[in-house]
């Protein structure tokens, strides 16, 4: 995927795409100098859980309603590559 990676104020990133798409990023590597820039990210997506207290998502996985914890779609980073050092201004 192409895009422009971006970081929100809690340190999550996102790939900004083409289609004006916003791609939440799982990544190990640091991408904070790539922040502002023109990326091709290679990966998978995957299911994430929203952040709670483990073990409470362990005693709610017993109880019938377990379907509340809201799974987020990610986009697992295994390579990043630089196309350009600045996004492209959209035109509208």
């Amino acid at each position: 995927m192409k895009g422009c990676l971006t970081q929100d104020e809690s340190g999550t990133y996102f790939l900004q795409t083409q289609r004006s798409a916003k791609v939440k990023l799982d990544s190990a590597e640091d991408l904070s100098s790539r922040v502002g820039r023109l990326v091709k990210v290679t990966g998978a997506f995957v299911d994430t859980h929203a952040a709670t207290d483990p073990g409470a998502s362990a005693a709610n996985r017993s109880r019938p309603n377990s379907s509340q914890t809201p799974s987020i779609r990610a986009f697992r980073v295994f390579k990043t590559e630089v196309l350009s050092q600045t996004c492209a201004a959209r035109k509208k």
